[in-house]
């Protein structure tokens, strides 16, 4: 679990939303840095309408937990790399399938 206090802020940040703006991932460094940290969001990150009940949740989570996110994982830099290249890599092979899809229809 991080050592990072709930009100600190990351130094760097950037959220990664999925498709369906239903849940999504925070990849963030923190002053001082232990690693990278990645938090996974569940409560939505997109535009959406969220329902009382969802918003009640959230709340109840968060003052439950005295987290905003989910659950979260930090990682060295060196894997943190590892699994930027994994996913640079994965893109590409993504990118190389829909291509052959799109060639045989």
């Amino acid at each position: 679990m991080s050592t990072v206090a709930t009100n600190d802020k990351p130094k760097v940040s950037k959220i990664f939303g999925c498709e369906c703006y239903a849940e999504g991932i925070e990849v963030a460094i923190y002053d001082p840095c232990d690693g990278v940290e990645i938090c996974m969001w569940e409560r939505g990150t997109g535009p959406y309408a969220r329902t009382l009940k969802d918003k009640l949740r959230w709340i109840f989570h968060i003052l439950k937990t005295g987290r905003y996110w989910t659950d979260d994982v930090i990682l060295s830099s060196s894997t943190a790399r590892e699994m930027g290249h994994a996913l640079i890599s994965l893109s590409d092979e993504v990118d190389k399938l829909k291509r052959e899809e799109s060639s045989t229809n």
